[in-house]
């Protein structure tokens, strides 16, 4: 039985690479594409498992892959600058004592639970001088090794500079090592980079996989992981920001401001935002925002007779809304909030697009039936 034959939740990837595996016929860089949360990153270490333990490798040398160990498993992601760092230096030689301590149990945290996403103060790209230690790991011979992993988490945060520098690698792999890119946003990759790996699609997860993960990987409740299931969008990484919110309060305010901004009580709606800003930060902005999106998707919906909504315990103010505004397209709506949450992450003014969005809402107030 094939390790990755234990990958239930991605299907159609693991079938995929198990063709691979089974023929002996890794390509020697993949891109595993998809949102966040997903399972590509342990799908990546069971394939470098799965691979070594088919050469023959021992259980000992098996579990130094799955606690992400180098030489065998060379883990890049993004890192804070280090103070006087230059091209000379590694990656983390700069960096304080405090931070590797906090670099070095994030790790652990993420060979315990391939789900973990880790979170790291300030790291905001993958530096310039991860992919130089990266050329150094790979002038390395290590015959005892059928097969090295070079896994780059979150790759779409390489700038250009650090993509052309990893570009050179992708040219010239040595024999025994292999590439996984892993990213939810490809089109921030060039295209040169794109060109050399085979992609795999990964796909958001079912809510029972989801909710079993949950309840095996973060000790969530069954009761609170279905929950955040069905409002997850198929993301790990989804679900553990809604739970470490007061979910169901969160739920219960984006019904408020439908509510408020629907009556032109602007003022009240505004207030609710406001409150959610300050217990939570932007994070629970943008969420609260997901959930009034969520909404206008359950109203379509209704309108066609579906009924696995997600908002099943507020049916009451979607038939209301559907009665009162039968006319209105919930896709436009939806589409124009959509735009107007995109402009949290480009650091426009916050409180101006709170106030569009609640007076685009308010403004379907002025249909008549």
């Amino acid at each position: 039985m094939l390790l990755l034959d234990n990958i239930a939740y991605q299907k159609n990837a693991v079938a995929i690479l198990s063709k691979f595996s089974e023929l002996s016929k890794i390509p020697h860089a993949m891109l595993f594409h998809g949102t966040r949360g997903i399972g590509k990153f342990s799908t990546a270490v069971t394939l470098i498992e799965e691979v070594n333990r088919k050469a023959g490798l021992s259980d000992s040398q098996l579990n130094k892959i799955s606690s992400l160990a180098e030489p065998y498993i060379k883990y890049v992601f993004p890192l804070p600058r280090g103070k006087g760092e230059t091209a000379k230096d590694t990656a983390t030689s700069k960096l304080s004592q405090e931070v590797i301590e906090v670099v070095n149990s994030e790790i652990r945290k993420k060979a315990d639970n391939p789900f973990y996403s880790i979170n790291i103060p300030q790291a905001n790209n993958i530096k310039i001088n991860s992919i130089r230690d990266i050329r150094k790991f790979l002038s390395l011979e290590y015959t005892d090794i059928p097969t090295r992993g070079i896994i780059l988490e979150d790759a779409h945060l390489m700038n250009e500079e650090s993509q052309n520098a990893l570009l050179k690698s992708l040219e010239e792999p040595p024999e025994g090592v292999v590439f996984i890119l892993i990213t939810h946003l490809p089109d921030m990759l060039l295209s040169t980079i794109l060109s050399r790996c085979q992609k795999i699609k990964f796909n958001p997860l079912s809510k029972n996989h989801l909710t079993k993960i949950l309840t095996e990987y973060f000790d969530v409740s069954k009761v609170d992981a279905e929950l955040a299931a069905v409002f997850a969008d198929g993301s790990v990484d989804k679900s553990i920001e809604l739970l470490n919110t007061e979910f169901e309060e969160l739920i219960e305010r984006s019904i408020n401001i439908l509510r408020y901004s629907l009556a032109k009580r602007y003022h009240t709606a505004l207030k609710i935002f406001s409150q959610t800003l300050e217990e939570y930060d932007e994070k629970g902005v943008e969420l609260l925002i997901e959930l009034i999106l969520k909404w206008f998707s359950d109203v379509q919906m209704k309108k066609v007779n579906l009924e696995n909504t997600r908002f099943a315990l507020y049916n009451e103010t979607i038939f209301k809304f559907i009665e009162k505004f039968p006319d209105v397209n919930s896709y436009d709506i939806q589409s124009s909030i959509e735009k107007m949450k995109n402009n949290i992450s480009r650091n426009l003014n916050l409180n101006v697009m709170i106030l569009n969005i609640i007076f685009e809402i308010g403004h379907l107030g002025n249909k008549n039936v």
